[in-house]
């Protein structure tokens, strides 16, 4: 029981985690790949 709990506490927090990430992520995915692509090339 204590192991299934750790893995979902784990589990919550990874979710917590990528939602807060898609909150405050300053661009869309599109538009930092192009970024990222630019940065690349120079």
């Amino acid at each position: 029981m204590e192991r299934q709990n750790g893995f979902l506490i784990g589990l919550t927090g990874l979710a917590a985690g990528i939602a807060v990430g898609l909150l405050l992520a300053p661009k869309s995915g599109r538009d930092l790949r192009k970024d990222i692509r630019r940065t690349a090339r120079h």
